[in-house]
């Protein structure tokens, strides 16, 4: 079945503009030009609010607007009220029908169109039509008992977690790093040379969807393409059963966010300069290469393209890691679970705008706006909000304890670098301040090389 979300304007100056939406998407509403949906009314705010959409399911976000967001169900008052008014900050389930005020000059009414003869496939991925049926299995597959078997038994196979560890041949487990929402990481070790390594791995069961299990194929697939020295290593990946795995090199040091933990550099307590510019500048090494390196990308029609550069999308102190202990360790970017190939951008099958990606700490204004479409830049100026928080123990902005850190993220501007630590040299903070700028519709500072050269001349 072939679901549509279809958001119409039907008060205010863009009376009867229509927004239609078949897939998962992530739009802000507000005035400023940057927004999914613009509206021009002076009651709406900059950045308003924002509407989640995975169709048929709908969600809207308050940013905290002076004017306020307004939800009138089926059968409601024709006007907003306070009792129909939004909560500061909180979100709230939509359904099919329902009115919408942006303040309470701007109306939008949503409506859901299904297609019941339009169907995925849950086992091929193919779209059919077919008007007589409502499973989701088009009859090519149908035809093949032992496929559909095995799709029945996945589906019913309950979420897991192999406690015991991976299990691969050649390793010995050594002990669970972390878990994440859709893995775990595990240290092993090569029985013959004692060689520690990383086994990322993704348990597949029914409740993943396609895009979880692309996402970390994507890893590995742009993983095994990178070699450079402020990289983390990918030394393999394999399917086994129902689990993918990615193998990848080590850092006894741990990340950078390890190293602020245990050296108690947060909230005001600050990381010593030289370190943290030593660490910055390698990061920043690693980066300029995944921006410029040669990529084999997947469109969506299946074709493979090659294309120059990778954004990584979640960079912050949690994906810089470190080779040792020592004061001046080797430093190494990880993780591109949100790595895409950008001169593909908007044209291949794994972004799905319902996720944010990124840290709301480290993620620019123009990242939350345009996901699907980020840019080197936003990377860049992520780095620069890394260095920022090692050198103050804080984020750029006040999204740390906030009690909605999108909405600050989008409507607040990064706190002057010597107002948090006064210690930093002049020309340093100007340098920082002016990467972390964010003037509309661009960065100040566009490429890692670009900031590593004005780092380097300011200390």
């Amino acid at each position: 079945m072939s679901v549509e979300v279809v958001v119409e304007v039907f008060k205010g100056t863009s009376v009867q503009a229509e927004y239609r939406y078949d897939k998962s998407e992530s739009i802000i509403i507000g005035r400023q030009p940057d927004c999914g949906i613009v509206l021009q009314e002076m009651t709406v705010s900059r950045y308003h609010c924002l509407l989640e959409l995975a169709p048929p399911n709908m969600l809207l976000l308050d940013f905290g607007s002076r004017n306020g967001t307004y939800l009138l169900h089926k059968g409601d008052a024709a006007a907003p009220s306070d009792q129909t008014r939004i909560g500061k900050n909180d979100s709230v389930l939509l359904e099919d029908g329902d009115t919408v005020y942006i303040g309470k000059d701007c109306a939008l009414r949503l409506r859901v169109l299904e297609d019941k003869t339009r169907h995925h496939c849950q086992i091929c991925g193919n779209e059919f039509v077919d008007a007589n049926t409502d499973v989701d299995i088009c009859k090519s597959c149908m035809q093949n008992k032992m496929v559909v078997m095995d799709y029945l038994l996945r589906k019913v196979e309950p979420v897991r977690r192999h406690n015991e560890g991976p299990n691969l041949e050649g390793y010995q487990n050594i002990r669970l790093l972390g878990m994440g929402t859709i893995g775990e990481a595990w240290l092993l070790a090569d029985r013959k040379s004692g060689v520690q390594i990383v086994c990322k791995r993704l348990i597949q069961t029914a409740q993943f969807s396609e895009r979880t299990k692309n996402r970390f194929l994507r890893e590995a697939c742009v993983g095994a393409q990178l070699s450079h020295p402020n990289v983390i290593r990918q030394l393999g990946s394999a399917e086994m059963g129902q689990t993918l795995y990615i193998l990848m090199e080590y850092c006894p040091g741990g990340s950078v966010d390890d190293y602020m933990r245990r050296n108690r550099i947060l909230q005001g307590r600050k990381m010593e300069l030289p370190m943290a510019t030593h660490i910055i500048l390698q990061a920043l090494e690693g980066l300029s290469y995944v921006h410029t390196a040669q990529i084999e990308s997947t469109l969506a029609s299946g074709e493979i393209q090659t294309v120059q550069g990778v954004v990584h999308r979640d960079i912050k102190p949690g994906n810089l890691f470190l080779m040792d202990h020592s004061e001046r360790p080797d430093v190494k970017l990880a993780d591109f679970g949100f790595a895409k190939a950008f001169e593909t951008a908007g044209l291949t099958r794994y972004t799905g705008p319902k996720d944010k990606g990124g840290t709301w700490d480290f993620i620019p204004r123009m990242q939350i706006n345009d996901f699907r479409y980020a840019k080197p830049e936003v990377d860049v100026w992520a780095m620069a909000a890394t260095y920022y928080c090692m050198l103050t123990g804080w984020p750029p902005k006040e999204t740390m304890n906030a009690e909605n850190p999108i909405s600050v993220a989008l409507n607040s501007y990064a706190t002057p670098i010597r107002k948090r630590n006064p210690e930093i040299p002049k020309r340093l903070a100007e340098a920082i301040d002016f990467a972390l700028e964010e003037p509309e519709g661009r960065m100040n500072v566009q490429s890692a090389v670009e900031l590593k050269n004005m780092i380097e001349a300011a200390v």
